[in-house]
């Protein structure tokens, strides 16, 4: 099945990127990573009590920091296999789903 990441915000908010998942396999895993952790990310960030204590990045934050790190981790590699071409897409938010048409 061909997949689409769609940038819906971050520095390539409107960037589009193609895999098949039936042939990269290495490149499904890493996607199924990097999405996981930023959605972990996101949780940290806007419903941990740390967010409202405004202890968001302190130490004791570990489940943040693990998220991070795997993002981090996810997204290197994604730029090792030639999915991501530059750091800017891992600062990016991402949309997984079916390639269209027109895109």
């Amino acid at each position: 099945m061909k997949l689409v990441l769609e940038g819906i915000s971050g520095d390539c908010q409107e960037a589009i990127l193609k895999f098949d998942s039936g042939q990269d396999t290495k490149i499904l895993f890493y996607v199924r990573e990097f999405l996981d952790a930023q959605h972990d990310q996101t949780m940290c960030v806007y419903l941990d009590d740390a967010h409202n204590m405004g202890h968001i990045y302190s130490p004791e934050n570990t489940r943040l920091g693990h998220a991070v790190e795997r993002l981090n981790q996810a997204g290197n590699k994604l730029i090792e296999l030639g999915l991501f071409e530059h750091k800017w897409h891992k600062r990016t938010t991402w949309q997984l789903r079916e390639e269209f048409e027109n895109d």
